[in-house]
This record gives structure tokens, C-alpha cells and sequence, in this order.
């Protein structure tokens, strides 16, 4: 079973999401679903990159969080913010001194439900920096629980 998922009213980013039970999306009168709460999760942290807006995306982030980062270090929920300004300081000095609108591009994202949580993969990119790449998330009720990147460049 797959669907769709975009926030009602959004106009946002369209997520497909690969094997979910019909059922589980639907809402039972006033109590928000089980994934709806992870979806919601998953959309504020993406937000937050989108913004650039790294409470927002920190207040999602489960204790255990962990960001894997290939060229630098794994990141935790403690380091989240030094993470964001991090990738900051690279656009703002790619971009002539201004941070890009989106800050993050997020495109293609699929989802998958697995176990009792989300595993969702995307494509990234910062516009006007030559940064771009792909990205593995995970989240469940706890919040978001890591993410693994990737970067693209051109073979020497």
C-alpha cells in the first residue's frame, strides 16, 4: 500500500509514503493517530532545515539523536545547533554573504514505515552553494532519531 501526505492547507512538500496500512493515517475523533504523530515529527524537523531554523528542528530531535555527517563528525541533540550553524557559515560564504531562501531544498522524499517508526530518504540541497546530496532519517513518537547524510561531487 502507498499514498500521499501533505499538511492540509500546506502547499509543502509532498511525502510518498511506501507501506502503510490504510487505516493508520486516518485519525479516530479528537486523538491524533499514532503516525500521525510521527509525520508530524518528521515535517517540523525538515521544516526547521527548510528554514533554517534550528529550534525548531531541535525541538523535535529525540535525547539519543544522532546526525552522521561523512565529511565531519556524528552530531548529537547537544551539538545539533553548532551542526546548523556549521552549514551556515559554508552557504552564507558561497552565497555572496546571504543565507539562501529555502535555506534547505528537500526534494524526492519516500517513506517507509518500519517497525514502530518512519525511515524516510531524500534528497537535499542548499541553494546556490554547490552543497547537495542525500539524506536517511528516522524517527517514531520519541521525535526524530537520526539522520545519515551523504554529499555528491564530481569524480576527479
Amino acid at each position: 500500500m502507498f499514498g500521499f501526505f501533505r499538511e492540509p492547507g500546506s502547499g509543502g512538500t509532498l511525502i510518498l509514503l511506501v507501506g502503510w496500512p490504510r487505516n493508520i493515517l486516518k485519525t479516530v475523533k479528537g486523538q491524533e493517530c499514532f503516525m500521525s504523530i510521527v509525520l508530524t515529527h518528521f515535517k517540523t524537523y525538515i521544516d526547521g532545515w527548510v528554514q533554517g531554523d534550528a529550534a525548531k528542528a531541535l525541538s523535535v530531535l529525540a535525547d539519543d539523536y544522532t546526525y552522521d555527517d561523512p565529511d565531519s563528525k556524528v552530531y548529537t541533540r547537544d551539538t545539533f545547533t553548532d551542526l546548523m550553524d556549521g552549514f551556515k557559515r559554508v552557504a552564507l560564504e558561497a552565497c555572496g554573504g546571504q543565507l539562501p531562501k529555502p535555506f534547505v531544498r528537500v526534494t524526492e522524499v519516500v517513506t517507509e514505515v518500519v517497525g514502530g517508526g518512519l525511515r524516510a530518504w531524500c534528497l537535499w540541497e542548499i541553494p546556490g552553494s554547490g552543497l547537495r546530496g542525500s539524506a536517511l532519517v528516522k524517527a517514531d513518537v520519541g521525535g526524530i532519531r537520526s539522520e545519515v547524510i551523504t554529499y555528491y561531487t564530481k569524480l576527479p
